[in-house]
């Protein structure tokens, strides 16, 4: 569970590479003792960009990306 709280941390400098995660589950590497477990801190937007189909339906299928889901360049 710890492993996947480091993965899940706000922000992303933080969080481990693939290769460290497969260290720490092989039991080279101690997770890190001070992490952050409040995973709900990312602000949700207000309101999502609706996209108008050819047939003139709304359709919500282009969504804004949160930064908890883009982990950044390692």
């Amino acid at each position: 569970m710890r492993v996947a709280a480091w993965c899940l941390q706000s922000d992303f400098a933080n969080r481990p590479s693939m290769s460290m995660v497969v260290k720490a589950m092989e039991g080279l590497v101690d997770v890190d003792e001070n992490l952050d477990y409040n995973f709900s801190s990312s602000p949700i937007p207000a309101a999502l960009p609706v996209i108008r189909s050819m047939e003139g339906f709304a359709s919500p299928s282009s969504t804004p990306l949160l930064a908890s889901v883009l982990s950044g360049p390692r």
